[in-house]
C-alpha cells in the first residue's frame, strides 16, 4: 500500500489529491516518480500483512 500525504489539495500525476491521507494499493512507476519529484506529496510505503489473525 502506498500513502500519499497532501499539505493542500493538488493533481499530480493525472490525480487528484486532498489534503491529508489518500491511499493506493499500487501505483505505476512513472506515476510514482512524479508523485514523489513534488515538494507538496510525501509517499510512505506500507507492505501489507497477508493472512494472519485477527
Amino acid at each position: 500500500m502506498i500513502i500519499v500525504t497532501a499539505e493542500v489539495k493538488c493533481r499530480r500525476a493525472g490525480i487528484d489529491f486532498k489534503k491529508g491521507k489518500n491511499e493506493f494499493k499500487q501505483l505505476s512507476a512513472a506515476r510514482l516518480a512524479q508523485i514523489e519529484a513534488d515538494e507538496r506529496l510525501s509517499v510512505e510505503h506500507i507492505k501489507e500483512e497477508k493472512g494472519g489473525d485477527k
